[in-house]
């Protein structure tokens, strides 16, 4: 089982919940955020 998680940047809220319940009911982890910026600094 993969244990990546996937990072769905988008500004608008229903574009990244979509994304979300798609990528999750392939089982697929991911997390979603507005402004990938925050993301990005903290992965560094």
């Amino acid at each position: 089982m993969n244990n990546a998680e996937i990072l769905v940047i988008d500004d608008e809220e229903q574009m990244r919940r979509l994304l979300e319940i798609t990528l999750q009911s392939n089982g697929l982890h991911c997390k979603r955020s507005k402004h990938g910026k925050r993301w990005i600094n903290s992965s560094s």
